[in-house]
Order: C-alpha cells, then structure tokens, then sequence
C-alpha cells in the first residue's frame, strides 16, 4: 500500500516480477534484501523490476530507489503506467546511493511502476550486469 501522507518504503522483495532470469536475490550487511546483477539480458535488452502497488489517493509521487553499481556507465529510470521518466547516471560506483526522484502520476487503487536498468559497459560478447536494487520510496507531491 501506498499512503497518501508522508511516504512509503517498498522494500525489494515486495516485487511483482524481474525482467530477467539472470538477476538474482541476494542480504546486503547494511540495505537487506536486495535485487543483484542486474544491467542487460543475455539477449541485450533491459532488464526492469515491476512492482504493482495499491495507491490510496491519486496524484503525483516523488518516486526513488536505494541503488548500487559497479559500472559507472549504469543508468536507472523509472516508468509509471506506461510512462517512462528520464535516466539517471550513478554518481559513485560501488556505493549505496538515492536515483532519483523521479514525478510520477499514479491512479488511486493499482499502480504498475517499474525500474529501468541500463548498462553500457561490455565485457567480451556480453554485457555485464553491474547493478544492485534495494528500497523504493514513494513520497505524495503537496
């Protein structure tokens, strides 16, 4: 559930789906749960995690989530009812950082956001997924 004050964490295991079957779950010391290896499929598309969530009160959402990668090439960005906000780059490799927000309008009752992960860098004839998700948080736009 989504409230409609203050904001609300979505911690990664409450996921819908994962684009690909090469991402995997994995306890980080400190964030917990997470999603890891994530960056593109063995076919070089995308990969997202989609969560379907339940909205008290339509309106705008400041949308982030808690992201690690290894890659400084890595983007993420976020998409809301079929509506794709812009990429963010990751400022630090190797480091635990907030991408976003992103304002995302999200309907009263069940939403579908999902969380874009591209990565550029390719090692050999693969690209190598380098990203690590963690919390998403959802804040009501005033």
């Amino acid at each position: 559930p989504v409230a409609a004050k203050g904001g609300t964490v979505v911690p990664a295991e409450k996921l819908s789906c994962v684009s690909s079957t090469w991402t995997l779950s994995a306890t980080d010391p400190v964030e917990g749960w997470c999603h890891t290896g994530l960056g593109r499929d063995p076919k070089g598309n995308d990969t997202f995690v989609e969560y379907l969530l339940d909205v008290a009160t339509a309106g705008e959402y400041d949308v982030s989530i808690l992201a690690r990668s290894s890659d400084g090439k890595a983007t993420v960005s976020f998409e809301a009812q079929g509506k794709e906000g812009e990429r963010q780059g990751f400022a630090k490799v190797n480091a635990w950082q907030t991408m976003g927000p992103s304002r995302m309008s999200l309907p009263k009752g069940t939403a579908r956001v999902r969380v874009y992960v591209r990565n550029g860098s390719q090692r050999g004839y693969a690209i190598e997924p380098c990203v690590t998700l963690s919390k998403m948080r959802l804040v009501p736009v005033r």
